[in-house]
């Protein structure tokens, strides 16, 4: 039985339906009950599913049902203070968030394991980070944090869950501060109207009638309306607003507010709270409050020097939060980079002087679906081969258009520096752009998906007038290619042949779409294409007053050709964005990640989407891709140290000149930093500890495994000297490079070694030159410890003893002071006596020194044949009587009989070996760390 795509949609949610109940009661689903459960499904309906729909069902469980997600990371300022206060609360009716998930779930049609994953994690711990609404609080309380997430990944579903989830605790006002434009704060109001409030009130046009409010959303299951709007999908908070009688807690309802970043509407909002609301006696308003700030880089940051006198956008928000009494502000980003660099030091005086996210920072999940940067830009991505480089647009340089005759300029093809009057000869390559957006339509009307919407962006200007003329260009194309289809095609394709439009239908085709299984005559026929086609429409998206409106709601089926420019790299979502055409020279990281709305979810036509851009461009996009994802580590190793955001030193790789982080202007508090790839001729060491227990049993475990290992391939750890006491240092030589690797996947070192990355190390091996790197040795460290330790494998060492201590932050330990572990004389072995007086002449010679105490990199640094050395240390303490307090005492009693273990790597000298760098933007805090720990060294080398 051929299904119609209404009967689909009942036996697709029939099905999914059976296997939630499943798993809810506790049924594994794995991918070998798929094809069981659609034949069990087609028996309880009475069917047999044609081929085409059962091969379509099953592709669509698997989709649902099989997301993963990554991990979420997060840090907090203070790990000792109770965070689940949301965890233990008793919500009698959770009454938004019940509505918001079945809109999910039913309307919205999210994928299950999604909706579930944001429901019993994520919004969990978001709500433990916000203050309790329901404490008592006798000042003031102003919590800060900054949520980040992808572009184009969720974040609205996230943070409308967070609204929903706040106000059913307790919450009573909610102001949501969208991006800059009128059109993003039209889009997000209607979504806030759709998730949470449940009505809308919409002007009609024609004058036939005044306002209307109807129904939307979760508001169609006839419930009472629970939340009150200030701002409608037609107006911003009014200019009339101070004569608002009412006020927030006359209302029994949840207040919501959602406004533009625009320094005006905001400062009629603030003094229409503080004149309404305010208690006279302290002159707050004492209702609890949650401030979302969407896009929270863009235009929140504060850009001037003087941190005392901040911009005006970013004081008008500060005086926002300021007015209430107990206030969560929550900023959420894809693009963090300005939050980075925010200053994070603050004084009595500057209690809440900015923005900076001192209370959390919180990463979102990334399910397995979503699309980004990393699965498009680099070499190996799944999705490079949709990349298409513009080559056919000469760039004329700086002298040229300076000298050139205006009307040269106004007539020669487009490029990069053209004035706001340009009209003149638009490239090929966006005419294959159309035509392969054409092909992608038709081959999804063949897969079945003829209601969904479909987009293609044309992002080339940030000029209006310029961006009605590539308007009337594609018009002008798109007419010329849906006569030629109606006209002049034949049913008869090999008549077709003689045609122009359809032999660059056919190169794009084979190009492009040929490998997809799918007969190219099914494609490329008079029918197909002309109702592929016939309903494209051509816009022109910007922040001017007759922009275009993106009206799915009323039209979902939108079939859109979008051109524009600033409306479209903010927060603006095109629905079923298949075809894009960006040719842009915007170089900063957070613009031109925001600028590529084609991350998301393509989910049944991913592999018909085709972004056309300069291959400059795509090389900034893997760079940004590359630092975003360093940033995501460095936080997710700063949780496992227990750092704060105030304490980290944030940051983010920067490695081409032309391409910047983000405005130079948010950017005051950051420092140029080069930071050297070369770890030839030097000794590394991990100096400090993590004060996460867990990380020192799992690298406990992780030596373990090693020994095991590397005795099960032949090699026996033995003791440095025949002579030498059985409980003395252990070594071992000639052992494979990939047991040393092995052990730095498996371990978690603090953050606070700068120096020992693992995964810069591992990365270094990999590059290094093989023939140098391929055996190493081996030295388990003995000290003089009263603590006996027993590796296995007849591996038992005494420990080596350090007066170990908590640093002022409580986020790692420190081993001596020095910001050293091992001694200078560690790195010996493996050398014979000749070769270490040859390094230590050497070592004289170079420095015009005569020392008799060498620093530990001598024996790599002026050593080239030797093998690398990774020595392993079991730190146990003195032991001597002494108060130990707080996070001391605790982690001693956990560690019990167990030591700390360190580490260092040392890699001899290879003058061959050219010094790479990464060059890096770094926060305040950063350079503070980076500036202690050097001077630290520096006194080392005296030793």
């Amino acid at each position: 039985m051929k299904l119609s795509e209404k009967l689909y949609t009942i036996f697709k949610s029939n099905i999914f339906a059976r296997i939630d109940f499943k798993k809810e009661i506790g049924i594994e689903f794995t991918e070998d009950d798929i094809i069981p459960e659609i034949r069990c499904c087609e028996g309880v309906c009475g069917i047999t599913l044609e081929e085409d729909d059962f091969v379509k069902i099953k592709k669509d469980i698997e989709y649902q049902f099989k997301i993963k997600h990554t991990s979420a990371n997060f840090i907090y300022n203070d790990y000792e203070e109770d965070r689940d206060w949301y965890s233990k609360a008793t919500i009698k009716d959770e009454f938004f968030w019940n509505r918001y998930r079945n809109f999910l779930v039913n309307i919205e049609k999210l994928d299950i394991n999604s909706v579930n994953k944001l429901e019993q994690e994520t919004l969990i711990n978001l709500m433990n980070c916000l203050g309790n609404p329901k404490d008592r609080i006798e000042h003031k309380r102003l919590r800060r944090g900054l949520v980040i997430g992808d572009v184009q990944s969720g974040k609205t579903a996230t943070y409308s869950g967070l609204i929903c989830k706040a106000a059913d605790a307790g919450y009573k006002v909610v102001i949501l501060l969208t991006g800059v434009t009128e059109s993003l704060r039209k889009q997000t109001q209607e979504r806030v109207e759709e998730g949470i409030i449940g009505c809308t009130i919409r002007v009609d046009k024609k004058g036939n009638h005044g306002a209307t409010i109807s129904r939307v959303g979760v508001g169609l299951d006839n419930k009472e309306i629970r939340a009150t709007a200030f701002t409608s999908y037609e107006d911003d908070f009014k200019g009339n607003a101070s004569q608002i009688v009412s006020s927030i807690s006359s209302h029994r309802s949840l207040v919501v507010f959602i406004v533009k970043k625009n320094v005006s509407v905001l400062n009629k909002l603030h003094n229409w709270l503080v004149e309404q609301n305010k208690d006279i006696l302290d002159n707050l308003i004492h209702e609890p409050m949650l401030l979302i700030d969407d896009e929270a880089d863009n235009a929140s940051v504060n850009t001037k020097k003087d941190k005392l006198d901040p911009t005006k956008t970013n004081k008008i928000i500060r005086k926002i939060c300021n007015a209430f009494n107990n206030v969560t502000y929550v900023g959420f980003t894809a693009t963090p980079f300005a939050n980075v660099f925010i200053d994070s030091d603050t004084t009595k005086e500057m209690e809440n002087a900015d923005l900076f996210p001192e209370h959390f920072i919180y990463i979102l999940p990334t399910p397995s679906n979503y699309i980004g940067a990393t699965k498009i830009f680099n070499k190996s991505a799944l999705y490079y081969s949709s990349l298409k480089f513009i080559s056919d647009i000469e760039e004329p340089d700086s002298e040229y258009i300076k000298d050139a005759d205006p009307i040269e300029l106004m007539e020669r093809t487009f490029y990069y520096k053209h004035t706001k009057e340009w009209c003149g000869v638009l490239p090929d390559s966006l005419n294959e752009s159309i035509y392969s957006y054409f092909i992608a339509n038709a081959i999804r009307d063949i897969r079945g998906d003829i209601s969904q919407p479909r987009t293609m962006m044309v992002n080339m200007s940030r000029f209006v007038k310029v961006q009605k003329h590539i308007k009337k260009y594609i018009e002008g194309f798109y007419k010329a290619v849906y006569d030629c289809v109606n006209i002049d095609f034949s049913d008869d394709i090999n008549q077709n042949k003689e045609l122009d439009v359809y032999n660059n239908f056919n190169r794009i085709w084979n190009r492009d779409y040929s490998k997809l299984g799918i007969s190219k005559d099914k494609v490329l026929n008079k029918e197909t294409l002309l109702k592929a086609i016939e309903k494209i429409q051509v816009i022109v998206v910007n922040s001017g007053k007759n922009s275009s409106k993106l009206d799915y709601k009323s039209n979902p089926s939108l079939r859109l050709i979008v051109v524009g420019g600033l409306a479209l790299s903010r927060g603006l979502t095109l629905k079923g964005l298949m075809t894009s055409y960006f040719y842009r020279n915007t170089a900063t990281f957070d613009v031109l990640m925001q600028m590529g709305r084609w991350f998301g979810y393509r989910y049944n036509y991913d592999d018909l989407c085709q972004i056309w851009t300069s291959e400059t461009s795509a090389r900034w996009y893997e760079e940004i891709s590359n630092s975003t994802e360093e940033l995501k580590e460095d936080i997710s190793r700063m949780f496992d140290d227990k750092m704060s955001p105030k304490d980290f030193g944030l940051k983010v790789r920067d490695e081409s000149a032309e391409l910047q982080i983000t405005a130079m202007n948010k950017m005051r508090n950051a420092f140029n930093r080069e930071e050297y790839i070369n770890f030839w001729g030097g000794i590394f060491e991990t100096p400090y500890a993590s004060v996460n227990i867990q990380n020192n049993f799992k690298n406990l475990n992780a030596v373990k495994a090693l020994i095991k290992n590397v005795g099960e391939y032949g090699i026996h750890f033995k003791c440095k000297r025949d002579n030498d006491n059985e409980l003395q240092t252990k070594v071992a030589s000639d052992i494979p490079c990939e047991y040393i690797k092995q052990l730095l996947s498996q371990i978690t070192v603090s953050i606070a070694n700068m120096k020992f990355d693992t995964k810069t190390i591992l990365s270094f091996i990999e590059e290094a030159n093989a023939s140098k790197l391929a055996l190493w040795d081996i030295s388990i460290q003995s000290g003089e410890g009263k603590l006996v330790y027993d590796y296995g494998e007849d591996v038992s060492i005494r420990c080596s003893k350090r007066d170990y201590y908590i640093n002022s932050q409580g986020n790692h330990i420190c081993f001596t002071g020095r910001g050293t572990l091992g001694g200078n004389t560690d790195g010996q072995f493996g050398l014979v006596q000749e070769q270490i007086k040859e390094a230590k002449d050497k070592y004289n010679r170079s420095e015009g020194s005569n020392k008799t105490n060498f620093p530990g990199h001598t024996w790599f640094s002026m050593v080239e044949n030797r093998k690398p050395l990774l020595i392993i240390y079991s730190i146990t303490d003195y032991g001597i009587d002494k108060e130990y307090i707080g996070k001391l005492s605790d982690y001693r009693d956990q560690l019990g009989k167990n030591p700390i273990v360190g580490f260092a790597i040392g890699i001899p000298a290879n003058s061959d070996s050219s010094v790479r760098s990464k060059t890096y933007k770094v926060n305040t805090v950063y350079m503070q760390q980076l500036i202690g720990s050097e001077t630290e060294n520096e006194e080392d080398e005296d030793l």
